[in-house]
């Protein structure tokens, strides 16, 4: 009798760690691994948004999910060589001064005909100006 009582003891902790474990869900999806770091669906959809916001704005439907597919793997591969230049720069201990990164994106905003226009084509990628340099820098 005791024994049969173990048994449902057990049985029943088995049965409610089965619910626990079917209804977890997946928060984060990993994508990618790059050396030790790791690239995320959720890294992907913030890199992403500015374009699957404009996106909406121009296809529906089949069409919009095929851009958005092509637009997805372009991304992954793009974050997939950042990180991947960024590993190695950090292993050759590259180390830019504010004065050339500043540099750099001075470079850049030369060839837009307004600073506003430069401003507002970076915004319209999700990105300030010092978030872009950071982004320029390592593409770079």
């Amino acid at each position: 009798m005791k024994l049969i009582k173990v048994f449902i003891c057990l049985l029943v902790v088995m049965l409610a760690s089965t619910r626990v474990f079917a209804a977890a869900e997946v928060v984060e999806r990993i994508v990618a691994v790059v050396n030790d770091e790791i690239i995320t669906d959720q890294d992907l959809g913030y890199v992403m948004a500015p374009v699957i916001a404009q996106y909406r704005t121009t296809y529906t439907g089949s069409e919009f999910d095929e851009k958005v597919a092509e637009a997805r793997q372009e991304f992954l591969n793009k974050v997939i060589e950042d990180k991947l230049i960024l590993s190695e720069a950090k292993r050759k201990q590259v180390i830019l001064k504010d004065e050339e990164v500043d540099e750099m994106i001075s470079e850049v905003r030369n060839k837009f005909p307004t600073r506003e226009v430069f401003q507002r084509a970076i915004e319209e990628q999700g990105l300030s100006e010092k978030s872009y340099g950071i982004v320029f820098v390592i593409s770079s």
